[in-house]
């Protein structure tokens, strides 16, 4: 069927949902798909959570990009001060990075896989 999702992109949906959102709401970040956002005074914060186009149905790579959208920098350029920017959308409008730019320690990508009896599983739901 048309828009069914592999399994591996389920896998990551439900990593997104159950990890990464509740501590990005915690802290007081807004869900828009695989996006976040943060408004704190005059910065728009955006974390990304990006799929790899190099994954399979078993397999899903994906990073984490991060970005700052500031107001006087729209400002000074014309730019529309937006309260939801893409994550690409800063790079004109302040900055933006993967996530192991800002932390050494972190990896450059993640991957999340499922075998052959969890992907079973997941189709017969």
């Amino acid at each position: 069927m048309a828009g069914d999702k592999d399994p591996s992109e389920e896998l990551l949906d439900a990593i997104v949902q159950f990890a990464v959102t509740p501590i990005l709401k915690r802290i007081g970040f807004r869900k828009s798909a695989r996006n976040y956002h943060r408004r704190l005074g005059e910065v728009v914060q955006v974390v990304n959570i990006q799929s790899s186009h190099g994954s399979s149905s078993s397999e899903k790579k994906f990073y984490v990009n991060v970005g700052l959208a500031f107001d006087e920098i729209c400002r000074q350029r014309k730019f529309e001060i937006l309260e939801k920017p893409r994550e690409c959308e800063c790079d004109e409008r302040g900055q933006r990075w993967r996530l192991e730019h800002l932390y050494a320690e972190t990896s450059a990508s993640w991957t999340v896989g499922v075998n052959e009896e969890n992907a079973d599983a997941n189709a017969n739901k």
